[in-house]
């Protein structure tokens, strides 16, 4: 995202809002990704002499509606007027709060459809104008500074490696920071912009002075910080904070190594960052970075030319024969690397003879080319897997 470009709040956005979940869509879908520019209100005061539904130039492109309607009591019909006004001036939408149980005409219901214009009912009388308009006001004004944090991240990433650069750009995410902190992020185990929006706004409203939520792709990264204290109080108090998270369900988290310098923020980003793609790599709820192992080495350059030409070296013969044969070869290397190269455990978890095995593993040695019998074999193929498995995660490395 180019910096200064903060993404806009849309209705679909607002209707994810756990305070919001009772305004209940009646029509126009849609129009759902209309932008919010502002909430507004529409009432009686709006009005002029006998004209109910005049509202001059009073809306806003973008402004979404509030109304009970109080005007229109008594003449239904003017609900479609003031829709087609509505839309007109390019509004974003309208939620009605239906204090006298009047049917919604289906006309409105018609035009609002045609014209993918969203129509809101106020289910709970107990949410009020403010309660929606303070909500909304304040969700718009989060999303556009976590926006504005992701991007001097990203510009932190891309900076010179500069200690004093570093430490400057670090301070403007929180100056409260310390010289002893860790960094987790946290991988949304699914695709949900506004799931993850609406986590990073929960969440960072139970954090401490020294904490910080900065979004990042499709996560979200946590900066914990302590004052005086050893390694082992930072890492445990580390780990208790993100167990407390009560997000964490939706992701899968990294941890990184403690840092004891602001100058070494980027690599603690970077050891966060990979040890979340390794948890779903490995299927594992939580990983911290010192348990990666050879993934330390392999996650930072997965996508250079040269790893490519080498994962494409080992991986690309064994699943085109696969194709052709309707055979498990590369069932049967995710395997090898998993256990270590031990036949009998490859046998249970591939539920076949460990001769089958064997006579695999040798197919495999002449589609790629190298000696079962060397040394190395092991270590190649281990590590053609790995890159795979990296492949198959399919989350785009750190950029600098």
């Amino acid at each position: 995202m180019p910096e200064g470009d903060a993404m806009q709040t849309t209705v679909r956005d607002i209707m994810g809002i756990e305070k919001l979940e009772s305004l209940q869509l009646v029509a126009g879908e849609g129009g759902l990704d209309r932008v919010i520019s502002k909430v507004g209100i529409l009432d009686y005061e709006f009005s002029r002499a006998n004209n109910p539904f005049y509202t001059d130039s009073h809306w806003l492109p973008g402004e979404f509606v509030l109304t009970t309607f109080t005007y229109a009591r008594d003449n239904i019909s003017i609900w479609q007027q003031a829709l087609k006004r509505l839309d007109k001036e390019k509004c974003s939408g309208i939620a009605i709060k239906n204090v006298f149980s009047m049917d919604l005409p289906q006309s409105v219901v018609y035009y609002a459809n045609i014209h993918h214009f969203p129509v809101f009912l106020f289910t709970d009388n107990t949410l009020f104008f403010e309660d929606v308009i303070i909500t909304v006001d304040r969700f718009r004004v989060f999303r556009e500074a976590q926006d504005i944090m992701e991007q001097k991240l990203t510009a932190l990433m891309l900076c010179q490696p500069d200690p004093s650069a570093i430490r400057s750009r670090v301070l403007e995410l929180n100056y409260a920071l310390s010289n002893q902190y860790a960094l987790a992020y946290f991988l949304l185990k699914n695709d949900g912009e506004n799931k993850l929006r609406l986590d990073i706004d929960y969440a960072s409203r139970r954090l401490n002075r020294g904490d910080t939520i900065i979004k990042y792709g499709n996560g979200f990264f946590l900066i914990h910080s302590i004052g005086n204290g050893k390694k082992q109080e930072l890492k445990n108090s580390m780990v208790n904070v993100v167990s407390a998270m009560d997000v964490r369900k939706n992701y899968l988290v990294g941890i990184s190594d403690c840092q004891y310098s602001l100058a070494s923020f980027r690599k603690g980003l970077m050891q966060s960052y990979y040890a979340a793609i390794y948890s779903k790599i490995s299927n594992r709820e939580i990983s911290e970075y010192q348990q990666i192992g050879a993934y330390k080495l392999l996650l930072p350059y997965n996508a250079s030319e040269l790893s490519e030409e080498y994962y494409d070296s080992f991986i690309i013969p064994l699943i085109t024969y696969d194709e052709a044969n309707d055979s498990e070869l590369l069932q049967t290397a995710l395997a090898f690397e998993e256990k270590g190269g031990r036949v009998r455990e490859m046998s249970r978890q591939l539920s076949t003879h460990e001769n089958t095995v064997r006579y695999r593993l040798k197919k495999i040695s002449e589609l790629i080319g190298k000696d079962i019998g060397r040394s190395d074999f092991s270590e190649q193929l281990s590590l053609a897997i790995k890159m795979y498995r990296i492949q198959l995660a399919d989350v785009a490395p750190l950029p600098g």
